[in-house]
């Protein structure tokens, strides 16, 4: 039996309004030490647990740098304390740090905070529960050859089939052999829930580079892992193309970036994903905004939702900056 002129009415959920606390200030700089650059990780919410929190920054005088921060709070970020954090580079010893860079485990709950140190990247772990960075470091990758540059981290499962450990920790950097080229490079390392400093990293995949026709920029280049669902352990970077016209695109690997077992899907503009970039942009050049004209997307920053949307898939959400606005972008992977 039908009856015409029914209306059946769905609840739709409203999300609640963001509720924003007060600032808290953890370090301050001066005229002579500027704060730039920051890094930060949080353990997830738990009713028998604290949340805890690391933050990293830089510390430098206009160019020069000072250095890296580093402070931890394992309180739900009522109280923060300040993490010493200089370690020695073994080809350029006097050189401080610079660009944080910060990981947690989800297996875990211990937190990785680490730099570039001259040319190598080097790291410290942050036990969970613990308030202090381990004295100990990690040398990642030493690139005394070559020119390394901002580095990301990044921390899930391990592809289904490739041995090691259940969990693997990513490094996304760009290195270039002289300063006029660019080129994007992933090293893979695997890791256990409390792993040994000074463990053996694997060897750089190349994600992409010059030899390209469109080469990316590694500097702008963002690792995430896929944490569950039919993807869990794949491994989807976002870069920005040098070109700088073009939104970022899009590349993903089920097997940590290894050539010889897959390697990467190759690259997919973020408009390929039925997403058109059609919001008013200032482009190159252009006294107004036009729509889609993209220019200067810069460090495209990269979030998975852990929980699996309708279609069973796991959502990445991609958020860089155009002309004078910022837009994100959600694409399933």
């Amino acid at each position: 039996m039908f009856c015409v002129g029914t209306i059946t009415h769905v609840a739709v959920a409203v999300p609640p309004t963001p509720s924003v606390g007060p600032e808290k200030l953890i370090a301050r700089g001066s005229l002579s030490m500027w704060l730039s650059e920051t890094a930060l990780v949080v353990s997830p919410y738990s009713t028998s647990h604290a949340t805890e929190i690391l933050i990293g920054w830089n510390k430098r005088n206009g160019v020069l740098p000072l250095g890296l921060g580093c402070a931890t709070s394992i309180d739900n970020g009522s109280t923060f304390v300040q993490q010493p954090f200089s370690p020695s580079a073994p080809c350029a010893p006097f050189v401080v740090g610079v660009d944080p860079m910060a990981a947690i485990s989800p297996s875990s709950g211990d937190m990785w905070f680490g730099g570039l140190i001259g040319k190598t990247f080097q790291i410290s772990r942050k036990a969970y529960g613990s308030m202090t960075l381990d004295p100990s470091f990690s040398t990642i990758i030493n690139e005394c050859t070559r020119n390394p540059d901002k580095g990301f981290l990044a921390l899930g499962p391990r592809p289904p089939g490739r041995l090691g450990s259940s969990e693997v920790m990513y490094l996304n950097y760009m290195t270039t052999p002289t300063s006029s080229s660019t080129g994007a490079f992933a090293s893979v390392g695997s890791i256990d829930a409390a792993p040994p400093i000074g463990q053996a990293w694997g060897p750089t995949y190349p994600i992409t580079s010059d030899a390209g026709s469109t080469p990316r920029n590694g500097n702008d280049s963002y690792p995430v892992v896929i944490q569950s669902g039919p993807n869990t352990g794949r491994l989807v970077v976002a870069s920005s193309n040098d070109v700088r016209t073009v939104p970022p695109e899009v590349s993903t690997s089920d097997s940590g970036g290894d050539p010889t077992a897959g390697g990467w899907s190759g690259y997919t503009s973020l408009d390929s994903f039925g997403f058109p970039l059609t919001s008013p942009i200032f482009g190159v050049g252009l006294p107004s905004p036009v729509p889609g004209a993209i220019n200067a997307t810069t460090f495209a920053s990269v979030a998975v939702d852990p929980a699996l949307n309708s279609l069973g898939k796991s959502t990445i959400y991609i958020i860089f900056t155009g002309r004078l606005m910022t837009l994100v972008r959600p694409a399933r992977i």
